[in-house]
């Protein structure tokens, strides 16, 4: 005797599982949103003070693989939840690469003083070795290329290709202590 079990193939959105979780996931992306606008702060910005700290903002966004934030084209009362995101990552990363007198006190930037006080740490983590290594170091593994490394001849250490690492002599100085 032989059952069949007819299964009815249900499309990925069918599931009232999956569309919970994608309820979810929107109300935590929205809940987040809030809570950066809640964050914003309030203030007496020109367009021209706005755009300086996009300026400064946008140097330093392709090293997160993010595109430039737009330019503001009027006034506003209030910096935008997203662009207070943005300046968030940034503090963060700053943090972790032990830049801590680079990070923005967000709650200070009130006026036109306060947005190219911000701009300038964006600049100066912009032009910062430590800081580049640090985003370097945390890329996503996938989009890491391992260095190529040459076997020395006789089980000797291993030699970095031409023009890849250390100066010869930060090497071997680096041998002899």
């Amino acid at each position: 005797m032989k059952i069949t079990v007819e299964k009815k193939a249900m499309a990925p959105m069918e599931d009232p599982m999956d569309q919970k979780i994608m309820e979810l996931s929107k109300e935590s992306s929205d809940l987040k949103e809030m809570a950066y606008e809640t964050v914003a702060p309030s203030g007496t910005y020109t367009v021209m003070g706005l755009n300086s700290l996009v300026d400064a903002l946008n140097t330093v966004l392709p090293m997160f693989g993010i595109p430039d934030y737009a330019k503001f084209t009027e006034t506003l009362p209030t910096l935008p939840g997203e662009f207070v995101k943005m300046l968030t990552m940034v503090n963060e990363a700053a943090v972790g690469a032990g830049l801590d007198e680079a990070v923005i006190d967000i709650t200070t930037i009130v006026d036109d003083k306060g947005l190219k006080m911000a701009a300038g740490k964006l600049m100066t983590l912009a032009a910062n070795t430590a800081f580049k290594q640090y985003l370097r170091s945390n890329e996503p593994m996938s989009t890491i290329e391992p260095k190529e490394v040459e076997a020395a001849p006789m089980g000797g250490a291993p030699m970095m290709p031409e023009g890849g690492g250390m100066a010869e002599d930060e090497f071997m100085s680096g041998r002899m202590s």
